[in-house]
């Protein structure tokens, strides 16, 4: 690819005192918890290259400083302590694209070589700030004496009309309906549109319109007055939208309208459009159009640089977790590009997986299926006397294999993960276990140490016979047959009921005694 983002540095922003990484030149998937910082990358991207802000009023910087920096300032109030925002964004460009060489240079903060990119500073500007220095040591930040600038890494002045390439960030949040829209409309006439047609089409417009008015012939008013057009009111741009079918987007529903806007400016992307960010394009897509979105920026994701910032398990997962970019709070960021390909395209192909829930959760216990799933928290609160949730606790069904699959995903020291399964009758697959938590700190397993108990609903059986034969009789003249063997009376009936029993087990006020793994991987996951 000829031109992308390459990397990104961010002092002072926002959720960011330091944060520096590179993106992957074609697909990236912002991942973190919330308040992580993935609205506040593509924001800090979108003002670096659209010069967001450049005409508000200042005061709007006291919201986007880190609040680390302004307590730091505070505490000491000293002029060198005031904050600042400065956010670098590197790009790979070909040396003899148009303009390029405006873009070529020393003036950033990475080393000393010569690199493409654009920087943004905001801090506090000394010459218009002199005699200031009293107030500063008040605790005043001078909030109209801060001058922001954008400059190219050769140290020119950046102007947005000429950005190095077609930039189209995609907003589908409800917070910014209306303004994202707007921007939406206008950016993407700036970036498909060429100079000459823009400015004819823009001249051709407001005249169209003068004489259009002209032709209303509306009554004079009184005393030699009459009604007139305000050339500042009809900029083309103020009244562009795009519509769908002869239907406005913003019309639409909110799932349709942000299908629309993402499939819009992929199809572009071959022709004039090099970066693309789109925060969370989960929001207000139902199943089917998700899939759609997916298949849609699957087919385009080879023709511009992608930046998604997303919740969704289905889109991590279906694009591949190889692509993943972590914000994780302890860790900084953390990049899944060395994962396996065996394990990649596994959750590729299981896009229904938890995988977000397990990156993001600290305590993870993994069960073999729903019965487990349905059963454990009762369990737990029931040895523990707390919640799941009070214990941080997230619990993920997955079938005895695919646990093998999660726990390679796993590289933050500081999780703690539980996995609980079935021997199988397999006392090779109980040796694998003692050997595998010989080995691991972080991740354990937990299955039944005899064969015998081959399975979970055996283990509850031999624990609670007499209960659960009083709740569950063997039904009359019901033969139970689990693979391919008899089983007699209750036992049977819990094999092969499995989710019912289960349910029935769950809303009963009966307390069980459990099978020892089990309790074993409660106190494990308690600590």
């Amino acid at each position: 690819m000829s031109c992308y983002i390459k990397r990104i540095s961010i002092h002072g922003y926002r959720k960011f005192k330091e944060l520096d990484f590179e993106f992957n030149p074609k697909m990236n998937i912002l991942i973190g918890e919330n308040e992580a910082g993935k609205s506040t990358i593509l924001d800090a991207i979108r003002l670096v290259l659209c010069q967001d802000y450049r005409n508000s009023e200042k005061v709007y910087w006291n919201d986007m400083f880190n609040k680390d920096s302004v307590n730091e300032f505070m505490l000491s109030k000293s002029p060198e302590k005031l904050p600042s925002i400065h956010i670098e964004l590197e790009f790979h460009l070909e040396p003899d694209m148009v303009n390029a060489e405006n873009f070529y240079g020393e003036q950033h903060s990475f080393d000393k070589e010569r690199r493409f990119g654009v920087a943004f500073d905001c801090s506090f500007d000394r010459d218009l700030g002199v005699g200031l220095d009293a107030d500063i040591a008040k605790g005043v930040l001078p909030i109209e004496y801060y001058v922001p600038k954008w400059t190219t890494f050769s140290g020119q002045a950046y102007v947005v009309q000429r950005k190095p390439f077609g930039f189209m960030p995609i907003d589908t949040s409800e917070l910014r309906k209306g303004t994202a829209f707007d921007f939406f409309s206008k950016t993407l006439f700036e970036t498909v549109i060429d100079s000459s047609s823009r400015l004819k089409a823009k001249n051709d417009f407001r005249d169209s319109l003068r004489k259009s008015f002209e032709d209303l012939g509306l009554a004079p008013l009184p005393n030699g007055r009459q009604f007139a057009i305000n050339d500042k009111k009809i900029g083309l741009e103020s009244v562009l939208s795009v519509s769908d079918g002869g239907i406005l987007l913003e019309n639409k529903g909110s799932g349709v309208a942000n299908l629309v806007k993402t499939s819009v400016a992929l199809q572009r992307s071959t022709e004039s459009i090099a970066v693309v960010t789109i925060e969370e394009p989960e929001n207000h897509l139902s199943y089917v159009n998700m899939r759609k979105m997916i298949e849609g920026i699957k087919k385009r994701s080879d023709e511009c640089q992608l930046i998604i910032a997303t919740h969704s398990n289905m889109i991590a997962s279906s694009l591949g977790l190889r692509n993943i970019i972590w914000l994780n709070g302890m860790n900084g960021v953390m990049k899944l590009n060395d994962l396996d390909e065996s394990v990649d395209l596994f959750f590729v192909k299981s896009d229904t997986s938890r995988m977000l829930d397990f990156l993001l959760a600290r305590k993870i216990l993994l069960v073999e299926g729903p019965t487990e799933y349905l059963l454990m928290p009762k369990f737990i609160k029931q040895k523990t006397g707390k919640t799941i949730d009070e214990l941080g606790v997230s619990i993920i069904a997955c079938d005895g294999v695919s646990y093998a699959k999660f726990l390679s995903l796993d590289q933050n020291a500081n999780k703690r993960i539980a996995v609980m399964t079935d021997n199988d009758g397999d006392g090779d697959k109980i040796e694998k276990a003692k050997n595998y938590n010989a080995t691991h700190i972080n991740s354990r397993i937990f299955m039944p140490s005899v064969i015998t108990e081959w399975t979970w609903e055996v283990c509850f059986y031999e624990k609670n016979k007499l209960s659960l034969e009083s709740q569950f009789p063997a039904e009359p003249g019901a033969q139970y047959v689990f693979n391919g063997k008899p089983y007699p009376n209750t036992l049977g009936r819990m094999l092969h009921n499995k989710a019912d029993i289960a349910y029935k087990m769950l809303v009963c006020e009966t307390e069980y005694n459990l099978p020892q793994y089990v309790e074993e991987a409660i106190a494990w996951l308690k600590e």
